[in-house]
């Protein structure tokens, strides 16, 4: 059987009328893709459309599951494997060579993948590298905070899928860029830090956090952490090389944990 018929591409949006398109430009290989819309009023649905994509309709309750989890728990999978995109990411020619080459359902749970930030247009060549655990087999689930202060948004946020017992890793990148400007980027990272500061300050079961959230909320207690975070992304890790844009990308990282350590002294 093909890599591509073993996995089910699954795309969570909301108004995500500029990224969509390339999104799913970049997926003519799949065949099993699906989106996960929670009540769009731009031109999402209709992009589906054009694109023969089936769309199902998420009505959140306020509680659980969320879009993802309750996408797993009450639609039907016909593959094994599924990947979660983002409408902001995009597949790239080296990240479906690597999976057609390095694809071993039979061997892992789950892989982490890697991504390429753009940040005012331009790709993040160094810093700190984002990876997410978005490729897993259909029986996992992401986990579940029961806290009512983390449970305000409708999607799992930094949430990965717990109780995977092997895991591998694909290292060709796929593409994170987010077309609707940095005025979205900043409000999308308040969201992300009131969400963190929350996290800190209520989580209790540290064996689902893995190894880089423990040390990071555990630095966060520093008054020094953002400091730290900056010399390392932008000097050690070589984000300089990136020019201007590198270097306004690590203040606004070191800015996001000023704002979630502000929130937790708040609190």
């Amino acid at each position: 059987m093909k890599v591509f018929d073993q996995i089910t591409i699954a795309i969570p949006v909301l108004n995500e009328e500029k990224n969509l398109p390339i999104c799913l430009g970049a997926l003519k290989q799949f065949p099993h893709i699906i989106v996960i819309d929670s009540g769009s009023t731009d031109k999402t649905i209709e992009i589906c459309e054009e694109y023969s994509i089936p769309v199902v309709h998420f009505d959140w309750n306020g509680s659980f599951p969320k879009k993802r989890n309750w996408f797993l728990d009450s639609q039907e999978v016909n593959t094994d494997w599924i990947l979660f995109l983002d409408a902001d990411e995009m597949v790239t020619p080296e990240f479906i060579s690597e999976l057609c080459s390095n694809f071993e359902p039979d061997k892992f749970d789950g892989y982490w993948l890697t991504y390429t930030n753009y940040f005012l247009g331009k790709a993040m060549r160094f810093g700190f590298q984002q990876k997410k655990l978005a490729l897993f087999n259909v029986r996992y689930r992401y986990e579940r905070i029961e806290s009512k202060a983390v449970s305000s948004y409708d999607m799992e946020i930094h949430e990965h899928p717990t109780g995977l017992k092997t895991m591998s890793r694909l290292k060709a990148p796929i593409v994170h860029n987010d077309y609707k400007g940095l005025i979205k980027f900043i409000e999308r990272h308040l969201v992300y830090a009131k969400w963190e500061s929350e996290r800190v300050t209520s989580f209790k079961d540290v064996s689902l956090l893995t190894l880089r959230q423990r040390l990071k909320y555990k630095l966060l207690g520093t008054p020094l952490f953002p400091f730290i975070y900056f010399f390392i992304d932008y000097v050690l890790l070589l984000r300089l090389l990136d020019g201007l844009v590198g270097l306004k990308y690590s203040f606004y990282k070191a800015w996001y944990f000023s704002i979630i350590r502000t929130l937790i002294k708040e609190k």
